[in-house]
């Protein structure tokens, strides 16, 4: 049997208010979190720090990939514990919508790996 989970997120990006996210296991089971401003501003801080540290050729793109690493970090953490809850899943599938333009395959990619 193949378990699937599809995955899509409110709000604009990970780090403005009311962002949220969610994945639905097999049509019927919703698992979701909304990350409290206080973790995100938390993230933000290590971020601009410089404690937290992406690898890239500009500034830009560096907070682009670690919008990115943070969302796919959500996503994995709940198709997590829906298996945890299921105990096993022998296959599964994978639906994400198109949550950061031009960054699916990488989404896709991180998630799978």
């Amino acid at each position: 049997m193949i378990t699937l989970f599809e995955v899509d997120k409110s709000g604009c990006e990970i780090f403005e208010k009311d962002y949220s996210i969610a994945i639905v296991k097999n049509k019927e089971v919703v698992y979701g979190i909304n990350v409290p401003q206080n973790i995100r501003d938390i993230l933000l801080h290590l971020f601009n720090s410089r404690q937290i540290k992406m690898n890239s050729t500009n500034s830009r793109k560096e907070k682009l990939r670690f919008k990115i690493r943070t969302h796919v970090s959500l996503i994995i953490y709940l198709i997590r514990e829906a298996i945890k809850e299921m105990g096993y899943v022998d296959k599964i599938r994978i639906e994400i919508c198109n949550d950061i333009d031009g960054h699916f395959n990488e989404i896709k990619d991180m998630i799978y790996n």
